[in-house]
């Protein structure tokens, strides 16, 4: 008996771990589609798991949506410890941090605009991961700041609104154009 106490124990949790992954694919979209107007019926609907289900995984909105905002912020940290790991020129790892995250946005619409769907419980339920890339990005701000490569009045505190700029721009501009207004961005923080 015992045995199929485990067995079955295994199973929920695997099933639990897939009905996880199926929601926040489905919440990736929903919200890349419908930012802060996503609504978690529609995330249930699309991941074909029931409203409970989701909230034994999500108990609120901000919840998920923190969810999301986390990945979004742990891929963030890991393309600004690419770019310190890549070495050579500071501003050139700075460079690259803003460009790869620029590209993820222009190729994932969810890097770009959960960010607009963010409340204030939303951003709560992330601290940790938000903590963690502003202290990979102040990493890679400082470096360039101590090579005299980037404007000393630009600081981590800066790479939201550059950011989420940008982010319109991937979103307003045509296919491809975005790279223009990226290059003029770095263009005027870099130090003459």
């Amino acid at each position: 008996m015992a045995a199929i106490d485990q067995t079955t124990s295994r199973t929920q949790r695997a099933d639990a771990r897939r009905n996880r992954e199926r929601i926040l694919a489905a919440a990736r979209q929903i919200v890349a589609e419908q930012g802060a107007a996503a609504q978690i019926h529609d995330v249930a609907r699309s991941a074909g798991v029931g409203v409970g289900t989701v909230y034994r995984h999500f108990p609120t909105k901000e919840a998920l949506i923190g969810e999301l905002i986390s990945e979004c912020a742990r891929a963030n940290v890991a393309r600004g410890r690419q770019a310190l790991a890549e070495g050579g020129d500071p501003w050139a790892s700075f460079e690259r941090m803003v460009r790869n995250a620029c590209t993820a946005m222009s190729e994932d619409a969810i890097q770009r605009r959960v960010w607009n769907a963010a409340t204030p419980q939303a951003l709560a339920h992330a601290e940790a991961a938000k903590s963690e890339m502003r202290s990979v990005c102040s990493e890679v701000i400082a470096r360039a700041h101590e090579a005299g490569s980037l404007r000393a009045d630009f600081s981590v505190d800066d790479m939201p609104g550059l950011m989420c700029g940008l982010a319109a721009a991937i979103d307003a501009g045509p296919p491809g154009g975005w790279q223009r207004l990226v290059e003029f961005a770095l263009d005027g923080l870099r130090t003459r």
